[in-house]
Protein backbone atom coordinates (compact mmCIF):
# COMPACT_ATOMS: atom_id res chain seq x y z
CA UNK A 1 0.00 0.00 0.00
CA UNK A 2 1.50 3.38 -0.98
CA UNK A 3 2.38 5.54 2.01
CA UNK A 4 3.79 9.00 2.66
CA UNK A 5 5.52 9.98 5.90
CA UNK A 6 6.44 13.56 6.78
CA UNK A 7 9.48 14.16 8.99
CA UNK A 8 10.17 17.60 10.44
CA UNK A 9 13.48 18.65 11.92
CA UNK A 10 13.06 21.79 14.04
CA UNK A 11 15.86 23.72 15.73
CA UNK A 12 15.62 26.72 18.08
CA UNK A 13 18.57 28.95 18.90
CA UNK A 14 19.26 32.54 19.93
CA UNK A 15 19.23 33.72 16.31
CA UNK A 16 17.97 32.31 13.01
CA UNK A 17 21.59 32.08 11.79
CA UNK A 18 22.54 29.92 14.80
CA UNK A 19 19.47 27.75 14.22
CA UNK A 20 20.50 27.33 10.56
CA UNK A 21 24.00 26.29 11.63
CA UNK A 22 22.53 23.61 13.92
CA UNK A 23 19.97 22.40 11.38
CA UNK A 24 22.42 21.88 8.51
CA UNK A 25 24.31 18.89 9.99
CA UNK A 26 21.10 17.33 11.34
CA UNK A 27 19.48 17.55 7.90
CA UNK A 28 22.61 16.15 6.26
CA UNK A 29 22.65 13.20 8.67
CA UNK A 30 18.94 12.48 8.14
CA UNK A 31 19.28 12.52 4.35
CA UNK A 32 22.44 10.40 4.47
CA UNK A 33 20.67 7.78 6.60
CA UNK A 34 17.76 7.60 4.14
CA UNK A 35 19.86 7.29 0.96
CA UNK A 36 19.92 3.72 -0.31
CA UNK A 37 17.77 2.45 2.55
CA UNK A 38 15.67 -0.60 1.58
CA UNK A 39 13.45 -0.64 4.68
CA UNK A 40 12.54 2.09 7.18
CA UNK A 41 11.18 0.54 10.36
CA UNK A 42 8.46 2.79 11.76
CA UNK A 43 7.27 0.70 14.73
CA UNK A 44 8.01 -2.63 16.35
CA UNK A 45 6.17 -4.15 19.29
CA UNK A 46 5.50 -7.75 20.26
CA UNK A 47 3.44 -9.19 17.41
CA UNK A 48 3.31 -5.88 15.50
CA UNK A 49 5.67 -4.41 12.92
CA UNK A 50 5.15 -1.36 10.70
CA UNK A 51 7.72 -0.75 7.96
CA UNK A 52 8.13 1.48 4.92
CA UNK A 53 9.63 -0.44 2.00
CA UNK A 54 11.89 1.21 -0.60
CA UNK A 55 11.63 4.67 0.97
CA UNK A 56 12.36 7.66 -1.25
CA UNK A 57 13.05 10.91 0.62
CA UNK A 58 12.89 14.45 -0.68
CA UNK A 59 13.29 17.85 0.92
CA UNK A 60 9.85 19.49 0.79
CA UNK A 61 10.46 22.73 2.70
CA UNK A 62 12.98 24.88 4.53
CA UNK A 63 11.67 27.56 6.88
CA UNK A 64 13.38 30.01 9.19
CA UNK A 65 12.40 32.92 11.28
CA UNK A 66 12.16 34.62 14.63
CA UNK A 67 9.61 36.79 16.33
CA UNK A 68 10.51 39.70 18.52
CA UNK A 69 11.76 38.43 21.87
CA UNK A 70 11.60 34.79 20.69
CA UNK A 71 14.46 32.46 19.79
CA UNK A 72 15.41 31.84 16.17
CA UNK A 73 13.82 28.82 14.52
CA UNK A 74 14.78 26.72 11.51
CA UNK A 75 12.75 23.85 10.09
CA UNK A 76 13.41 21.23 7.42
CA UNK A 77 10.49 19.11 6.20
CA UNK A 78 11.27 15.78 4.54
CA UNK A 79 8.66 13.74 2.69
CA UNK A 80 9.32 10.01 2.51
CA UNK A 81 7.29 7.90 0.07
CA UNK A 82 7.26 4.11 0.01
CA UNK A 83 5.19 0.96 0.38
CA UNK A 84 3.67 0.34 3.80
CA UNK A 85 4.06 -3.15 5.24
CA UNK A 86 2.09 -4.14 8.33
CA UNK A 87 2.71 -7.42 10.15
CA UNK A 88 0.34 -8.46 12.90
CA UNK A 89 0.86 -11.79 14.65
CA UNK A 90 -1.51 -13.10 17.28
CA UNK A 91 -0.55 -16.08 19.39
CA UNK A 92 1.55 -19.09 18.50
CA UNK A 93 0.29 -22.01 16.44
CA UNK A 94 -0.43 -25.25 18.24
CA UNK A 95 2.37 -27.82 18.01
CA UNK A 96 0.07 -30.26 16.18
CA UNK A 97 1.28 -31.37 12.80
CA UNK A 98 4.90 -30.47 13.48
CA UNK A 99 7.65 -32.92 12.61
CA UNK A 100 9.26 -33.98 15.84
CA UNK A 101 11.96 -36.30 14.49
CA UNK A 102 13.42 -37.49 11.20
CA UNK A 103 15.19 -40.84 11.02
CA UNK A 104 17.42 -41.77 8.12
CA UNK A 105 18.69 -45.31 7.59
CA UNK A 106 21.11 -46.30 4.88
CA UNK A 107 21.01 -49.72 3.24
CA UNK A 108 23.70 -51.12 1.01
Amino acid sequence: MPCRAVLELVVWARTPAEADALLAPALGAALADLVGLDVLELARETGFTLRLLKPQARLAALERGAQSGQPGRSLARLVVDGELELTLARGVPEPEGRIERIEISRRR
